[in-house]
Parts: C-alpha cells; sequence; structure tokens
C-alpha cells in the first residue's frame, strides 16, 4: 500500500524527488492523484500535477475543481496540453480547452491534429450548459440495410482509434435519427441484417435541459440518449454516466450556493480538516481499486483455459451496470424529491431485489438459449444463467442501499455511488461468473 501521508509528499519533493516520483507515482490511482494534489501546498500543486503520468494527467485535470482547471489551464505550455490529449475523447479535450485562456487558444487549435480539431470546433459551437454540452462523439452511424460485415469494419476502426466500443446508430438517407443497435444484440445475435435488431432510440433536442437527459434515461431505459437538432439530425450522443457526473456538479453548485459556502474554499481549508474528510474515501476507494483489478486475475487460468468465457463477460458485466444504473436514477430521485422515509427504505430494498430478481430470470433464459444453441454447450447456458440472475440481484441491492448509506453519512449520493455500484456488480459479476464457470465446465 502507498502511503498518501506527509510522508510521501515528503519524498516527492525532497532530494530523491525524481527517483522517488519515478518509484511511487505510477502506482497511484486516478482518485490518489486527485487527493495528493489537492492535499498538497498551493504553491506545489501544479508541480504534483505536472509530475502525474501523462496519459492520466487529463482524466485527473477533468476531475479537479474549477478554480485549479483554470489555473493549470493557464500555466500548461501547449506541447503539455498536446500530450495530454492524445489519451482523451474529442469531448474531454473540448472540457480542458474551456479551460484555456484565450489568448493562448488560437495557438494551441494551430496545433491540434485536423481530425481533432474539427470535432472538438463542432462540439464548442453548442451551449455547453444544455444537452450538447455533454455530448459524445463515441457512435458510428449506418443505414438500416447496411451490411453487418461492413459495420464491423467500422467498429473496429472506432476500436482502434479510441480503444473504446462505439455506439451503432441507424439513420435514414436526410441524416434522421431512425433508432440504434444495442451492443448485446451484435455480440449475442451475430446478425445477417440489421433492420430487425433496431430499437427506438430516445431524442433530445441539442438546446434542452439536463433534466430532459434524466427524464428519457429514467423513462426510456436506454444505453443512450441521442442529441438531434431541429429536425432530428444526428449531432451526437449522451451516455448516463456522464449525465450524473454533471448532475452531481449541478447539485453541488446548487448546495453551497444554499449554504453561502464558495467552492474554492474547499481547497484552503486546513490540513486536518481535509485529512478528516479524504481518508475515509482514500480507504474506500484503495480498497475498491485492488478488489476490481485483482478479481479476473484470480482466473487467468479459467479464461485461459476457455477463452468462450471472454465473450460473455462484457455482457454480465455490462447487464449488471445498466441494471444498477437504473435502481440509482429512481433512489436516488426519491431521496432528492424526499420521498423515502424510514420505513419506506427496507420497502424499497425489497421491491428492487425483487424485480431484479424477475429480469435476471428473463435475461439470464435468453442468454442461456444463445448461449447453448449457438456454442452447443448446455452448462454454459447453465453458468450464464445464474451468472445474469445473480449480479442483476446484486445491481438491484448495491444501486438501492448504497444511496441510503451514502445519505446516512451525509455524503451526496450523485457523487459516490456510481462508483461503489459499479464496482460491485464488476467484482461480483465476474467472481459468480467465472467462478461458476471454473467449478462447472472445467
Amino acid at each position: 500500500m502507498v502511503d498518501l501521508g506527509p510522508s510521501l509528499l515528503e519524498q516527492l519533493q525532497g532530494p530523491a524527488e525524481k527517483q522517488n516520483k519515478k518509484v511511487l507515482l505510477p502506482y497511484l490511482s486516478l482518485s490518489q492523484y486527485h487527493d495528493l494534489i489537492l492535499n498538497e501546498d498551493v504553491k506545489f500543486q501544479y508541480r504534483t500535477f505536472i509530475s502525474v503520468p501523462v496519459e492520466k494527467r487529463g482524466l485527473i485535470f477533468l476531475d479537479l475543481p474549477e478554480n485549479l482547471q483554470e489555473d493549470f489551464g493557464g500555466r500548461l505550455k501547449i506541447g503539455t496540453l498536446l500530450a495530454m490529449f492524445k489519451f482523451l475523447d474529442p469531448d474531454e479535450v473540448r472540457d480542458i480547452i474551456a479551460k484555456v485562456p484565450p489568448h493562448r487558444k488560437e495557438k494551441l487549435y494551430e496545433k491540434l491534429d485536423k481530425e481533432l480539431k474539427k470535432k472538438v470546433e463542432f462540439l464548442l459551437q453548442f451551449d455547453q450548459s444544455k444537452a450538447a454540452g455533454l455530448m459524445s462523439l463515441n457512435y458510428v452511424i449506418v443505414g438500416k440495410n447496411t451490411e453487418p460485415k461492413k459495420l464491423y469494419q467500422k467498429i473496429t476502426r472506432c476500436i482502434e482509434e479510441n480503444s473504446l466500443p462505439p455506439h451503432v446508430l441507424v439513420r435514414d438517407r436526410e441524416n434522421h435519427i431512425i433508432g440504434y443497435i444495442p451492443t448485446k444484440h451484435l455480440i449475442l445475435k451475430r446478425p445477417k441484417t440489421l433492420e430487425k435488431y433496431i430499437e427506438k432510440a430516445p431524442i433530445v433536442r441539442h438546446y434542452e435541459d439536463h433534466q430532459k437527459l434524466l427524464e428519457k434515461f429514467k423513462n426510456e431505459e436506454h444505453e443512450i440518449v441521442v442529441i438531434t437538432d431541429e429536425h432530428k439530425h444526428i449531432l451526437g450522443i449522451v451516455e448516463y454516466h456522464d449525465l450524473l457526473k454533471q448532475l452531481e456538479k449541478d447539485e453541488t453548485e446548487r448546495i453551497y450556493q444554499f449554504a453561502g459556502v464558495q467552492k474554492e474554499e474547499d481547497i484552503l481549508d486546513p490540513p486536518l480538516k481535509k485529512f478528516k474528510s479524504r481518508a475515509f474515501w482514500l480507504i474506500l476507494n484503495l480498497f475498491t481499486a485492488f478488489l476490481a483489478a485483482g478479481t479476473i486475475g484470480l482466473f487467468e487460468e479459467t479464461i485461459s483455459s476457455l477463452v468462450l468465457l471472454a465473450m460473455y463477460m462484457p455482457i454480465i458485466a455490462g447487464m449488471g451496470g445498466n441494471a444498477a444504473t437504473q435502481t440509482l436514477a429512481v433512489v436516488i430521485r426519491g431521496i432528492v424529491m424526499h420521498n423515502i422515509d424510514l420505513k419506506r427504505k427496507a420497502k424499497v430494498v425489497l421491491n428492487e431485489v425483487l424485480a431484479g430478481i424477475g429480469n435476471g430470470v428473463i435475461n439470464g433464459i435468453l442468454v442461456a438459449i444463445v448461449a447453448t444453441l449457438w456454442n452447443n454447450m448446455p452448462l454454459l447456458g447453465l453458468v450464464v444463467f445464474l451468472s445474469m440472475v445473480a449480479n442483476l440481484i446484486i445491481a438491484a441491492f448495491f444501486g438501492t442501499i448504497i444511496p441510503f448509506i451514502l445519505e446516512k453519512l451525509k455524503i451526496d449520493p450523485a457523487v459516490a455511488a456510481t462508483v461503489f455500484v459499479t464496482t460491485a456488480t464488476d467484482v461480483f459479476g465476474f467472481f459468480i461468473f467465472l467462478g461458476l464457470a471454473q467449478m462447472i465446465l472445467l
């Protein structure tokens, strides 16, 4: 375990600074880098930030308080910014450029990669406080009659460029959105034609507010919301986790305004107060990080013996994550609207778990049938079925109780709930799936 107390700061600032940074910094998590910078003396915060490995620096920047973002944005060299951008999506680059002083933006734009510059300028033309401000360009567009082979080629190119699988949007010849194809259909069904697997996509105009996005996710339960212009032409997509992050920021700002406190004051709190407020988070984040990283490593031999399992792992984890975010949206809204009192909490947990069992059984049966027929392995179907049921129960349970626990601890559930719920569904989902596979299939 890396010590994040004064001893680490002393090592990073001491005579052996370069050597200590080389040894210690690569082992810190994103949250540890974040807290290390904030706990640093003000005059050393920028130097500590620059010591972060370049591949993580952009994500750390985006997670820092706004006053530090503006300070660092004015001090970072153009070359340093360009190096950071290589590891970020266009929407993340847009958010960083927004913190660069106007007199430096022109020079920065001149140095940007042409394709990246085109995407960033496109994103920046919209009101950043509205739905379009959360847009991502991580998608591919096809027609409803596109051959699956051509779609898979597009997806492969996108993964090679961005290291992330894109969402698949379907449009007509006028670029009007028809719908989208959920990733699970492409993985499980290997469609010979795309048209029958197209699902209706929830649509929000680019000028709508964030509450409209939340209503769409809550009511229609899709992976994404498509952002369009007034003529239903596709502009981009918004993913649920990006919306939750923005809602967290919006709610925090409202809380500070209500209390008459400025966010920047937190940065100057005394060290003891900082320690008390962050020690708990450091321990929990460290614990969950080790759990998430170590679970799959426990089953390396199992995966090596039956590579087919790797195809079903993202399905189990993805379904758990989607179910958990659905539960979180309902529970957090109930907390915010004061619709959940002490007597109702037990009923809410029970209702969500029962719903999780029902959804788990239905989805588990469907995936089990596919696994049995497609792979001709009934036992694999059994493993997938049991894993799906278990993970949707886990998603429902943790998606309900974690917001309650955080609320009891006087911590905003929108700030931290998704971290712990996603960790729970990933860790337990992989552990159950791979554990059952090891016991039943090997």
